[in-house]
């Protein structure tokens, strides 16, 4: 069942529309090639022996914070840029009287505004991801004020 979901980041109004199944499958395999290893060091996996939690069972905070750092320490053009512009697939900017796909709009939404990108982007993967990583939602909204900081850290 598609659903949606209204949100505002920085004054900015934006909605977006659940994934169908395949493709919420396809972008979190994308997700996870380039977060899964500082997930798995955040878990406590080595060597595939399991340290510590299960992703499900983790601190919700540390697992959303350890993607956006993997996204970010993992930078190349290649590969981030388009994911996280599929990633916002389903997500148009809200405007009076008209709406803007992210898809179609990206360059001209986010210029000069990356770290913006990344908030838009937290609760983006809070919506389609939240329920695979537990409390991910519910910590969510800290975390927003919190992506910024580790963007501008690097």
């Amino acid at each position: 069942m598609i659903k949606s979901s209204v949100f505002e980041v920085d004054g900015t109004q934006y909605e977006t529309s659940s994934y169908p199944g395949t493709l919420s499958l396809t972008l979190l395999a994308r997700l996870t090639k380039i977060a899964g290893k500082p997930l798995a060091a955040l878990l406590g996996e080595d060597d595939g022996k399991k340290k510590g939690k299960s992703i499900l069972e983790a601190d919700a905070g540390s697992t959303i914070k350890a993607a956006i750092t993997a996204l970010v320490d993992n930078f190349d053009a290649e590969t981030v840029a388009p994911l996280v512009k599929d990633l916002l697939c389903t997500t148009v900017m809200k405007e009076t009287g008209s709406n803007t796909e992210l898809s179609k709009g990206f360059d001209i939404v986010f210029a000069g505004r990356i770290g913006h990108m990344f908030k838009v982007l937290t609760k983006v993967l809070l919506f389609q991801y939240g329920d695979f990583f537990g409390g991910l939602a519910v910590a969510g909204e800290a975390l927003n004020a919190k992506v910024p900081r580790v963007i501008k850290a690097r």
